[in-house]
């Protein structure tokens, strides 16, 4: 099968960016860290960037659809 690259846009929540940009898990706990393993390998992520300078609250985001400071994301996806 051939598999092709997309960008997606999502909205990340603030707590998050750290570990999925960096993958730094300080100060989260093993439930979040599971939950966003989860969201990247759901989503096939190859990528994210980070393309809003600030945070501003979202009524969701695009992690666990809870209300939260988020930043816009540039996320490269591998789909079939």
């Amino acid at each position: 099968m051939n598999k092709k690259t997309v960008e997606i846009e999502y909205a990340i929540p603030e707590w998050a960016i750290c570990y999925l940009v960096n993958s730094d898990n300080s100060g989260l706990s093993e439930q979040e860290i599971e939950q966003l393993d989860r969201f990247w390998k759901y989503e096939q992520l190859i990528s994210i960037s980070v393309t809003s300078e600030n945070a501003y609250f979202a009524r969701v985001n695009d992690v666990d659809n809870i209300g939260c400071n988020v930043y816009d994301c540039n996320c490269l996806c591998e789909v079939i």
